[in-house]
């Protein structure tokens, strides 16, 4: 019982495996205003029609593998920016099945480099800087076995910092309440003075 018990994990995890879609290599060179160690993300738009946008990026969203957020953006996977010779480079290594978080074949993805992080998850703040890239032949290839390599198979990301945004810090509701409040409350108290 235990043997057959063994092969069926065995025989599972050779299944997950052999359909699991590997990324790898360098997907942007040149990254001169990032820092060597911080945090990339790998993000998949899982719907086919939107497009990521700097102001998707807003202070208090929480980054980190497996997750969502915005309209059907999945976070597929975090990277590392490593230095090279000629400034920096991001590089890649992950693998994702088809099908993890509705990511499909032919969906857009996109790259995004912080250059205030160094953790796997990270909240953003107001004033966080990050560069945000893609390129038309950035989406998903229909077979999720094997290795999809930057480079050869999608285009070079040159000069991502070229594409430098800061975060917005968007009050939270509960602050809009507040100043509403006090401008209710001074009205009142200029009232009571004429």
């Amino acid at each position: 019982m235990r043997k057959i018990s063994l092969f069926t994990l065995l025989l599972t995890l050779f299944a997950v495996n052999s359909h699991a879609l590997t990324l790898s290599g360098s997907a942007a060179i040149n990254l001169t205003n990032f820092t060597d160690g911080n945090s990339a993300y790998l993000i998949v738009d899982t719907s086919g029609g939107d497009t990521l946008t700097s102001a998707d990026f807003t202070a208090g969203l929480t980054l980190s593998t497996g997750t969502t957020f915005g309209t059907n953006f999945y976070v597929a996977g975090e990277g590392t920016i490593a230095s090279v010779f000629a400034g920096q480079e991001l590089a890649f290594s992950l693998s994702l099945p088809l099908g993890t978080g509705g990511v499909a074949a032919a969906d857009k993805y996109y790259i995004v480099g912080f250059n205030d992080y160094s953790s796997g998850s990270v909240t953003l703040a107001g004033g966080d800087t990050f560069g945000l890239g893609t390129a038309e032949d950035f989406t998903l290839p229909s077979n999720d076995a094997g290795v999809f390599t930057f480079g050869s198979e999608q285009s070079q990301l040159n000069g991502l910092d070229g594409n430098q945004f800061s975060v917005v810090a968007v009050p939270e509701p509960s602050t809009y309440a507040t100043l509403a409040g006090l401008f209710a409350l001074s009205w009142v108290m200029v009232r009571r003075r004429v």
